[in-house]
């Protein structure tokens, strides 16, 4: 015999456990719904970036190819600082992809491929300064550097492949989150590849006389108060107190130099007094750049004919004879 308050519970149950399931499927709808949209949004913000990064590339590569294509009408020291300036700016983009990119699971397989192109570009383009050079100083039969730039460009090659598999897992992406037009990027393939040869751009530096290394320091001077010149060209020093003695060193080779000795030489020949000498020490000075070196207080005693001499030295210099200045002067009676 069925009793009336039994089955009602049992039908209580059924409908309570009825509604739970339903309960437990919307909320698993809703979460899916929103895992959904909240991926479609991260893999559209992913793409977002990427392009933009991959203009960037786009616009390294044409650089790139732009320095290789003019090797023969720049200087050294402008080839190491385009190729430095390109490895800051590649860097720069992995580094951002590394930090901003989310990568939700629609995305990946071409965030792992977009990753590998970077990654890839980043090794090959900051090995090229260190090339270069290596290519620039080596002795004869040394082929280092040559290696070195075979590497980098099979880096770059290796970049450019994984660059066309992203692009391919990118149009099998749903079309309704791909609303943008990437840019082809192409280091050292396509139109540009027989460009990046290795053999033909290190034989190319080789040949070019004016990328070799050059150590060339020059000097001029002047003095405060400044020489005049008398009727019969001989230098005068008005007089004063203290003289000071400016030297400008100018480094005319195409590297930086370490360490640059500038010494001071001031003898009296007719007084039989000791000489007057001091030394300063220029810590760098790039290729191109000036800097003066002030060697002040220096006493001299009046009506005397001086003999002035001042010199720049580094190891190597390619040109001994600007490196020296002399200047015969007289300091002017006193009054």
């Amino acid at each position: 015999m069925t009793y009336p308050l039994a089955v009602d519970r049992r039908a209580r149950r059924r409908r309570n456990l009825l509604l739970l399931v339903i309960l437990a499927i919307v909320v698993a709808l809703v979460v899916l719904a929103v895992r959904y949209r909240t991926e479609e949004r991260q893999t559209s913000d992913f793409l977002a970036l990427a392009e933009e990064l991959a203009d960037g590339e786009m616009e390294m590569s044409a650089s790139l190819t732009g320095l290789l294509t003019d090797i023969g009408d720049l200087e050294r020291p402008d080839i190491i600082a385009r190729l430095e300036t390109l490895a800051e700016r590649s860097n720069a983009v992995r580094d951002r992809l590394e930090d901003e990119a989310v990568v939700p699971r629609p995305a990946a397989k071409v965030s792992g491929l977009f990753s590998v192109a970077v990654d890839s570009w980043t090794v090959a383009v900051g090995g090229l300064a260190q090339a270069f050079t290596a290519v620039l100083d080596s002795d004869n039969g040394d082929e280092t550097g040559d290696r070195m730039l075979a590497r980098a460009f099979e880096d770059l090659r290796v970049g450019d492949a994984a660059y066309r598999s992203f692009l391919e897992e990118v149009d099998a992406i749903d079309p309704e989150l791909v609303t943008r037009d990437f840019p082809t990027v192409a280091f050292a393939s396509g139109d540009a590849e027989p460009l990046f040869d290795a053999t033909v751009i290190a034989a190319r530096l080789r040949a070019i006389r004016k990328l070799a290394e050059t150590h060339d320091v020059a000097v001029t001077a002047n003095t405060e108060p400044e020489a005049v010149t008398d009727g019969n060209g001989v230098h005068v020093l008005p007089v004063a107190e203290s003289y000071t003695v400016l030297a400008v060193v100018t480094n005319e080779g195409n590297v930086g130099e370490e360490s640059i000795e500038v010494s001071l030489r001031l003898l009296a020949p007719t007084a039989g007094t000791p000489p007057i000498e001091a030394t300063e020490l220029i810590p760098f000075l790039d290729a191109g750049e000036a800097t003066t070196v002030p060697f002040e207080a220096l006493s001299l005693a009046p009506g005397l004919l001086y003999e002035l001499r001042i010199v720049a030295s580094i190891s190597d210099d390619a040109d001994a004879q600007d490196n020296t200045f002399e200047l015969p002067f007289f300091t002017n009676e006193a009054a």
